[in-house]
């Protein structure tokens, strides 16, 4: 009995816990919601002082003074040209023209291929020389001549004379580099790359889309892809093809121009170098 009574009494002590209050918060349907229902708030992360950062670009823009802003690539190529693939072409060519060259001469040289009618077909009928004077004084004309046209032949048999729809593959045509592939993947597409994006981003509010319109709006294709969609396996195993070798050879003209010291800008016109003037 006293074993049992000494037993009892060391025996633990048990506590009982407190139970914790979760507060739970459901979203609840139309039907449901009153008219003075207030939705419910998730927190959004926003960057630092971005609506100033905004504001005072937006200021410093207003005016809209620069050269680009009148005479750049929005504003070279013929926008009522019929059908989209010919504006796509003359945006592309555009940008190609601008590298190393003022607005203003690009904007002229843009001029006088659309009085000749400025389509892929049109720039390979057009030998050389021809073109050399219908671009000049654009920096490295000479190079431009040959990276057009072979940039343009690569379009009329890989794309059917439209322009690649994806980064990737317009870098990889004949004097085209990543800027102007962002670019013309901004104007010729509506699609926002690269550095512009980066932008966008940190400095656009946040979207408020719903994880539904989020869902519908990955479902939609957009014209690039659907184009992307229509060029067979084949097709694009022989363009594959065609573009390495390209950059292959592209390295090894560049490496051949700095060992030569290659064109540069301000070389004499196509009309001087026929003469013997400028060589």
């Amino acid at each position: 009995m006293l074993f049992a009574e000494r037993r009892k009494s060391h025996s633990p002590v048990k506590h009982q816990r407190k139970a914790q209050r979760l507060c739970v918060a459901y979203e609840g349907s139309d039907s449901e919601k009153g008219e003075g229902a207030e939705p419910l708030k998730v927190p959004v992360w926003e960057p630092q002082d971005w609506q100033q950062q905004l504001a005072n670009i937006r200021a410093m823009r207003s005016k809209k003074d620069a050269p680009v802003d009148h005479l750049g690539v929005e504003h070279c190529y013929d926008s009522s040209a019929p059908p989209k693939q010919v504006r796509r072409y003359q945006v592309l060519l555009s940008l190609m023209l601008s590298s190393q060259t003022k607005d203003q001469v690009t904007a002229g040289a843009m001029q006088r291929l659309r009085a000749q009618g400025l389509t892929v077909d049109s720039i390979l009928q057009t030998d050389d020389a021809t073109l050399g004077k219908l671009i000049y004084p654009v920096g490295f004309w000479r190079s431009k001549v040959k990276y057009i046209k072979q940039t343009s032949a690569i379009l009329q048999q890989c794309y059917g004379g439209d322009i690649p729809a994806s980064v990737a593959e317009l870098v990889a045509l004949p004097g085209v580099g990543p800027k102007m592939a962002h670019l013309a993947m901004a104007v010729a597409w509506g699609t926002v790359s690269g550095i512009a994006h980066k932008v966008r981003k940190v400095l656009a509010q946040p979207s408020q889309a719903s994880p539904t319109q989020r869902q519908v709006l990955g479902q939609e294709l957009t014209e690039a892809e659907h184009l992307r969609m229509q060029v067979t396996a084949e097709q694009r195993s022989w363009c594959r093809a065609r573009l390495s070798l390209w950059q292959t050879l592209k390295e090894e003209a560049r490496l051949g121009l700095q060992l030569a010291g290659g064109d540069r800008v301000g070389e004499g016109s196509p009309d001087e170098k026929a003469s013997g003037v400028a060589s």
